[in-house]
């Protein structure tokens, strides 16, 4: 997959968002790659982006889709108001809406909740990324340890890598602690 369609991609989606003032940043291993490498991660498939939903409003959803289709980006799944999928050119770049509660803000999907200490996310600080200024979560390396767990200034080959949501959960809850974030399974069957 090529590093210019997705800074492409990314830059597009970037000034839609801008446009449309949706608070938006870079997470995952995007925001992984953008801190560690100074680039995508070789091997990522995917784009990773983080909104809060209250930021997110469904009244100018429409103007957004259109926007996106004059972008050629398609708009592939909006999962029960918790993520975003689009792609272009065989790209996905994933939207997740962070939800906020008293001291931390919520990301789910099927299955897997993560809760992000709002200090991480109450202010944002912008970086360049490939000729793209976008937003970061504040303390961006105490962010990152607490979803690689300390352990994300090292590359891991693939088959090494610890993330959540690779785990299966089975028939029982769990927790999995982090260092500041919880990965919380549930069976949702």
């Amino acid at each position: 997959m090529s590093d210019i369609l997705k800074r492409q991609l990314l830059k597009d989606i970037n000034k839609i968002f801008n446009q449309y003032k949706i608070s938006h940043f870079l997470m995952g291993g995007t925001l992984l790659g953008a801190i560690r490498d100074k680039n995508f991660i070789v091997g990522d498939n995917d784009i990773d982006l983080g909104v809060f939903k209250d930021f997110w409003n469904l009244d100018t959803f429409p103007s957004i889709l259109k926007d996106l289709k004059n972008e050629s980006i398609i708009v592939n799944n909006l999962a029960a108001n918790c993520v975003l999928n689009v792609t272009r050119d065989s790209i996905p770049l994933d939207v997740c809406f962070h939800r906020k509660t008293n001291e931390h803000y919520i990301i789910q999907g099927n299955g897997w909740k993560i809760k992000i200490p709002e200090e991480f996310l109450n202010s944002l600080d912008c970086i360049n990324f490939l000729g793209i200024d976008i937003n970061i979560p504040h303390n961006v390396e105490e962010y990152l340890n607490g979803f690689y767990n300390n352990s994300w200034r090292t590359k891991l080959e693939k088959k090494e890598t610890k993330f959540g949501w690779k785990i299966n959960p089975g028939k029982l809850e769990h927790i999995i602690k982090f260092t500041n974030f919880y990965y919380i399974y549930s069976n949702n069957e």
